[in-house]
């Protein structure tokens, strides 16, 4: 009868934990730079003008590829400091949008005129700079499609009509140190929990 050899089994078991981490590490590589990644967009995609020692941009002229926006902190080697009044107004590509720290102005826009930074946008995402100052009058004025808003405690000022008829903007987080807040900024449709937090402010809501 002849013997039977067995074949170590620790060459199988190693070559299968090789191949399982390659797989790994590849499936990691694609989240990295499929999700994690996302770029800023080209200077190319914006018209802008020199204001001091930074720039304001002054329309976005972009296609508004995948609706998400990352507006750039530096657009020829100077940083975005202020958002003009038309720089986004009546733009129905976008859904979202991210404002670079660098911006410390969202300018004043007029109802009058039909005029605001967003004024009657489509957008329903907005990361604001964590260095912002004031939100200008107008500046998100019709914005129908936002929910939610996170206000950073940077700012300071938020204008006349700022988010006037925004109808579906139930939540919003604000800090009560917050020095003005000019008359039609906001509407009654807002949650309890919202409404508490910016009548602490002394804002005073128009019925």
């Amino acid at each position: 009868m002849s013997a039977v050899t067995l074949k170590p089994q620790k060459e199988k078991y190693m070559k299968n934990n090789y191949n399982f981490l390659g797989i790994a590490v590849l499936f990691m590589v694609i989240i990295f730079f499929g999700l994690g990644c996302s770029k800023a967009a080209p200077a190319s995609d914006f018209q802008f003008e020199v204001v001091g020692n930074g720039v304001k941009i002054t329309r976005y002229i972009g296609d508004g590829a995948g609706g998400k926006l990352i507006i750039p902190g530096k657009i020829n080697g100077m940083p975005v400091t202020i958002i003009g009044s038309k720089a986004f107004n009546n733009n129905k590509t976008l859904v979202s949008v991210t404002i670079p720290d660098s911006v410390t102005e969202i300018e004043d826009g007029s109802w009058r005129n039909y005029t605001g930074a967003f004024y009657g946008s489509s957008i329903s995402s907005v990361t604001f700079s964590k260095n912002l100052k004031r939100i200008g009058d107008c500046a998100f004025l019709n914005c129908q499609n936002l929910p939610s808003i996170n206000i950073p405690n940077s700012v300071t000022e938020i204008g006349e009509r700022a988010f006037q008829g925004c109808e579906n903007l139930s939540s919003v987080s604000i800090s009560s140190s917050i020095i003005e807040i000019e008359r039609y900024a906001f509407e009654n449709n807002l949650n309890e929990e919202s409404r508490k937090a910016i009548q602490a402010t002394g804002y005073i809501f128009v019925d």
